[in-house]
């Protein structure tokens, strides 16, 4: 499954890069996506028997955070650990020329989120806790789950508020400058409220769920069918025209062809993963082997 994700987040952005002759940066989310799954899985790979405890997964849990700080907070830390891979993780922006280190803008973008996987890590540690906590809620007579969802409501909101009056509305650079350490604030408030009834874990909206599908396709793609971008190494920055002075008509088939490419490219990634990496461990071992 690992080797899978591997491939399902490299595969096109290979092509892309090498076709389009830009950066492996530039699509950025691809090698953020990459290194913290390899930091997810070799969490939970070392000494992988004791995981059945939840002191030791806590445990190793608190380390990593440790380390990951570490790296992003020590002077040199961050560019002695990524010096040999510059080759594949520099980017020249044009629009920046001033921006003369290499890794400037891997170590921008990663540190923005460098704490938030540690969170994606808590979330699937504590979900038995609070399945239960559910489950022990819809346990009380109707008027009890009323009020306790409603304090839950009330509790959720207030700290979703005061998130967006104190956080997200500072300005651009102060606002970057804090988001490593708050942005697991609105995806908990998120979590609580999707999960406040049993109806709503019941209900759950297909678009979202086929939207999910191509995110990793229509993210590469919007640099090159939805919008255009300034040259090489550039960032999208106008909508692609294909019928002038038509804009709403213009954009419905821009949308319309992205969608379809981004679906259809998605399809072709998954055939040929599934025909190079099987599930099965031994059937890939024989066709490696071959």
């Amino acid at each position: 499954r690992f080797a899978q994700m591997m491939w399902r987040l490299n595969f096109f952005v290979f092509f892309v890069c090498v076709t389009m002759n830009n950066e492996y940066m530039l699509y950025y989310i691809c090698p953020m996506h990459t290194f913290f799954t390899w930091l997810v899985y070799l969490t939970l790979w070392l000494r992988n028997h004791l995981n059945g405890s939840s002191v030791f997964l806590l445990l190793k849990m608190v380390m990593v955070t440790a380390l990951t700080l570490a790296l992003y907070h020590l002077p040199g830390a961050f560019r002695a650990t990524f010096a040999p891979a510059a080759p594949l993780l520099a980017f020249h922006d044009p629009l920046h020329p001033e921006f003369t280190d290499a890794l400037h803008e891997w170590y921008f973008r990663s540190k923005l989120d460098h704490l938030v996987w540690i969170f994606g890590m808590l979330c699937a540690f504590c979900f038995p806790w609070y399945d239960g906590c559910l489950e022990y809620l819809e346990s009380f007579g109707r008027p009890t789950r009323i009020a306790m969802r409603a304090t839950l409501l009330a509790a959720v909101f207030a700290i979703g508020a005061c998130w967006y009056v104190t956080t997200f509305t500072l300005p651009k650079r102060e606002y970057n400058a804090v988001h490593p350490y708050s942005s697991w604030i609105p995806i908990l408030c998120y979590i609580v409220l999707r999960n406040l009834t049993p109806v709503m874990r019941r209900c759950s909206m297909h678009l979202f769920s086929w939207c999910g599908k191509v995110t990793l396709e229509t993210y590469i793609l919007q640099f090159h069918i939805w919008m255009k971008t300034t040259g090489l190494n550039g960032s999208p920055k106008h909508l692609m025209v294909w019928i002038p002075d038509w804009y709403w008509l213009n954009l419905a088939l821009t949308s319309a062809v992205f969608l379809a490419v981004s679906y259809r490219v998605f399809q072709i990634t998954v055939v040929l993963r599934d025909a190079c990496i099987p599930k099965d461990a031994a059937a890939l071992g024989t066709r490696t082997a071959a």
